[in-house]
């Protein structure tokens, strides 16, 4: 796996959008994989944030693992955050390193990158019930949890002296349910800092999400 401090694309300024209701629609899916021992990942962070500020997008945060032997364990790595950016490497291309934006399943390539004009396939969360649309083909309904936002003072590494806000990292990730095209209800949406996704198997594009 590659470690490298690259240029990254600075998606916040495409992304002229008004908020979205909540439990409605989202128009898109942001993930950005970071490590709080990467210096040059505070400012892919602070342009997560200013996409979560805008509304409309599904931003999550990813905190890799392979970062923690380097001068400072991250308080919210996982190895569960490391395999899905190899698991997003693998049928995109390019490796992994921090870092990364993946929209809506694939990564971005350009400043002029954007989520378009929103995901093919409705998903509505009110109440704790989940409804997905019909549409084509089949996916896999995910419910994601995330944190809200924290400030952690990091005392070594590349970023050793920095205090950095955070937010929306994500602290777990389940399946709910998998869609074969049908419209779909289903229990399980609610409970805090949460959103549901629809994704293609082998974690290919998403097609579907909304903030619970």
């Amino acid at each position: 796996m590659r470690i490298a401090a690259t240029a990254f694309i600075f998606f916040a300024t495409t992304f002229a959008l008004a908020p979205a209701q909540a439990g409605g629609p989202a128009r898109g899916v942001v993930e950005l994989f970071t490590s709080q021992g990467c210096s040059s990942c505070p400012p892919a962070d602070a342009t997560l944030s200013n996409i979560i500020d805008r509304g409309g997008v599904i931003a999550l945060a990813w905190h890799v693992d392979y970062w923690d032997s380097l001068g400072w364990k991250d308080t919210f790595s996982s190895a569960t955050a490391t395999t899905r950016q190899a698991t997003y490497a693998e049928h995109i291309g390019g490796g992994s390193y921090t870092p990364e934006f993946v929209v809506n399943g694939s990564r971005g390539s350009s400043s002029n990158a954007s989520v378009g004009g929103g995901l093919p396939v409705a998903v509505n969360v009110e109440g704790g019930s989940v409804k997905i649309a019909s549409g084509s083909g089949v996916a896999n309904v995910f419910l994601v949890n995330f944190s809200g936002s924290q400030t952690v003072p990091i005392g070594r590494g590349e970023n050793a002296g920095r205090n950095v806000t955070y937010r929306h990292v994500v602290t777990s990730m389940r399946k709910l349910a998998s869609w074969n095209g049908s419209a779909l209800s289903l229990a399980g949406g609610g409970g805090g800092n949460c959103a549901v996704i629809v994704q293609r198997p082998g974690q290919g594009e998403i097609i579907g999400a909304a903030m619970c």
